[in-house]
């Protein structure tokens, strides 16, 4: 997620400022009810490859440092209701 949703630095004049570069990034204003997360499981070097180590997925999500001021970034990955 944080690979996904970092900022970037793109070359663009600023019109107001004069500078010549800027930061490029995206905030969640307001989280989904449901957030969907495709895991792309290829690495491309020479040849495309599927992977097959584990991965992890957490109970809680957090996108701490992904939301607009105000928003509370932590909500459960999985509702208890359906253990």
């Amino acid at each position: 997620m944080d690979e996904h949703l970092k900022t970037e630095k793109i070359d663009r004049a600023c019109e107001k400022c004069g500078a010549k570069t800027a930061c490029k990034g995206q905030k969640f204003a307001q989280l989904p009810r449901c957030l969907v997360v495709f895991v792309k499981r290829y690495s491309y070097d020479e040849i495309n490859m599927k992977r097959f180590d584990r991965i992890h997925i957490p109970k809680y999500l957090t996108l701490e440092g992904h939301c607009a001021p105000g928003i509370d970034p932590t909500c459960p990955a999985v509702p208890d209701s359906t253990k």
